[in-house]
């Protein structure tokens, strides 16, 4: 039903396919998500291990209202999203794409206490700090002066602006270290190959040292 393709390798045609993933024995089963291998096994195996293996890879129902949540949230309709990231979250609580989603939701629309909740529930995955980072930029955003300034910046979106006025505070008395974490903070809300990320770490590795 078009949960998972099937490909069928034939290691004397192909060896040095076979020789990348060390085949050994056959039949060998991996099985890809990505690119990656996350699952496999080697030999014959009964018909009810065959289906847990397969039942453990494809999207369950939660994934799947997950996935429906990021597109409606995508969209732009955040009431929707909410409530499919909830419905996910009430068939399986510690599931962490719906988690981390949700709490996205929240963090800005302004309910920070039960976001951070919901992300004390899964591990803390570049998608879970990067909500976090979010909280606690909105937290710091009170802070008055330059550093409040920048975090109110970065809490609008505007990235470059935060960064700069966060640059011109680092190695400049009582708010350097703020400013560092400030900056630390965004990268983490951006990712790590955003190229604000790439063009910044390095400024800021120059200003401390």
């Amino acid at each position: 039903e078009g949960r998972f393709v099937l490909a069928k390798v034939d290691v004397d045609r192909n060896p040095n396919l076979a020789s990348r993933f060390g085949i050994q024995g056959i039949p060998a089963v991996k099985a890809f998500r990505d690119g990656q291998v996350v699952s496999e096994f080697v030999g014959v195996q009964p018909e009810h291990l065959l289906r847990r293996f397969l039942d453990e890879l494809v999207p369950s129902e939660a994934d799947d209202l997950a996935s429906e949540a990021a597109e409606t949230e995508a969209r732009g309709d955040v009431a929707g999203a909410e409530a499919l990231y909830r419905k996910a979250l009430a068939l399986r609580a510690d599931h962490e794409a719906a988690a981390v989603g949700l709490a996205g939701v929240l963090a800005r629309d302004g309910r920070p206490e039960e976001a951070r909740t919901l992300l004390g529930r899964v591990p803390p995955g570049e998608a879970a700090r990067a909500v976090l980072a979010e909280l606690d930029l909105v937290e710091l955003a009170a802070e008055p002066g330059g550093l409040g300034a920048a975090a109110r910046a970065a809490a609008a979106g505007e990235h470059r602006m935060a960064l700069d006025r966060a640059l011109e505070l680092v190695g400049d008395g009582e708010d350097s270290e703020a400013a560092r974490d400030l900056m630390v903070r965004v990268f983490e809300v951006l990712g790590a190959d955003h190229t604000l990320t790439r063009e910044y770490r390095p400024r800021l590795a120059r200003a401390l040292f």
